[in-house]
């Protein structure tokens, strides 16, 4: 009689520990579950900053000849990059190939056997889109402006010190191109552009008039600043966000540099260049508009020489001319 008690003992307590067990894995379980927090605000974008410039903002100059090139000012090694982007072929890839198909297996002699059910996989959300098969904000918020022929693109923070207010200008109009080049911290401000069948190189006290054969050599130096925008082979596009501001980029390669461009709400904010250990990302703007006021000769301004002004066209030179 005693071994029977003992046994039912036993086996009362083994059954106690077990539900005991269970309940502390019950706990455990509830006690790790994840917490998940609410969808963030998707627009949540701050607003847009004007990077066309002004072609009126008034500048200091000490006095009505131009400065000599200052050698403290030193040129930004992404500028090695924009002038190096260069029609390249486009790269052909093969169409996808897809697994050989497999016929169906032999019915079973069994009726109503059941069929394997699908298999699905889902991946977790990122911030990259499907690729695309064509540029779209390229074509239309980029390209369309130049081939019209009406438009002004900037780009800025191009010296060392990556100073917003350091622009460079492209305005064309009715066939008229010209270029504004400005760098606040050495006293440059100067347009240089085409009037009547005329070419001017104008500050904001004084200008002179070109040859044919000194605008062409200003311009093309200036030129250089810019990305060639027709040039670039396209990759992909996705999304990204920084901050409160979301962008989309498109992905794109010219010769050996890879390019990205970065929108916001459909216009172009920025470019980042890469090539080779040279990496840098500029604030850049096109947009479908240009002021007629670029083009004429202020009532204010002197009339001056080439001579006394050509330290600005020196100056464009240092920056951009050894690219081209």
């Amino acid at each position: 009689m005693i071994a029977i008690l003992s046994v039912a003992a036993l086996l009362c307590a083994s059954a106690c520990g077990k539900q005991a067990a269970q309940s502390e894995t019950t706990s455990e379980l509830q006690t790790t579950q994840p917490v998940t927090q609410a969808n963030i605000e998707d627009d949540l974008a701050l607003p847009g900053v004007n990077e066309s410039g002004s072609t009126t903002a008034p500048v200091v100059v000490q006095s009505t000849a131009a400065p000599a090139v200052p050698a403290a000012v030193q040129q930004a090694p992404i500028m090695n990059v924009i002038a190096d982007v260069q029609a390249a072929p486009p790269a052909t890839q093969p169409p996808a190939t897809q697994p050989p198909q497999t016929e169906a297996a032999a019915e079973s002699d069994t009726p109503d056997a059941p069929e394997a059910p699908d298999v699905t996989t889902t991946t977790a959300p990122t911030t990259t889109q499907a690729a695309k098969s064509s540029p779209d904000l390229l074509n239309n918020s980029v390209l369309a402006p130049i081939n019209s022929g009406t438009y002004t693109m900037s780009v800025s923070g191009f010296t060392k010190d990556k100073s917003p207010d350091d622009k460079l200008i492209k305005v064309s109009q009715g066939g008229n191109t010209g270029y504004r080049f400005a760098v606040p911290g050495v006293h440059f401000d100067y347009r240089v552009f085409s009037d009547g069948g005329k070419y001017y190189m104008a500050d904001n006290n004084i200008y002179c008039e070109l040859t044919k054969a000194q605008y062409d050599a200003v311009c093309g130096d200036l030129k250089n600043g810019f990305i060639q925008f027709n040039a670039l082979q396209y990759q992909n596009t996705d999304e990204t966000r920084e901050g409160f501001t979301k962008y989309t980029r498109e992905h794109f390669t010219a010769g050996n540099a890879d390019v990205t461009l970065w929108y916001k709400n459909g216009a172009l904010a920025k470019a980042e260049m890469k090539a080779g250990d040279v990496q840098d990302t500029l604030p850049m703007s096109v947009s479908g508009s240009a002021d007629s006021g670029f083009f004429k000769l202020g009532e204010q301004l002197q009339p001056s020489t080439y001579e006394n002004m050509k330290a600005y066209a020196d100056f464009a030179n240092m920056f951009f001319g050894a690219q081209s």
